[in-house]
């Protein structure tokens, strides 16, 4: 079997185009892979924010509560008794 050089270039010019969409469709699934990662890693990042903002302001209020339970104790008149 005799191969037509037309043909042959054909091929070779319809394999390059195969590799370079699939080397697009790669390269497009790793840009996306890296979005959602930095999406995720943008996530967790306010989640912990928001878990040591909760648990600095649970503490700060157990400690007004605290203080107002004193205040109420004392009172506010000399000789007044609450």
């Amino acid at each position: 079997m005799k191969l037509n050089p037309r043909t042959v270039l054909e091929v070779q010019a319809q394999r390059r185009e195969s590799l370079r969409r699939a080397e697009n469709e790669r390269l497009a699934r790793i840009a996306q892979h890296d979005q959602q990662y930095k999406k995720d890693k943008k996530a967790r990042f306010h989640r912990r924010l928001l878990v040591w903002l909760g648990r600095c302001l649970m503490s700060w209020g157990a400690r007004l509560q605290a203080h107002g339970d004193a205040a109420s104790a004392v009172p506010l008149v000399p000789g007044e008794r609450s």
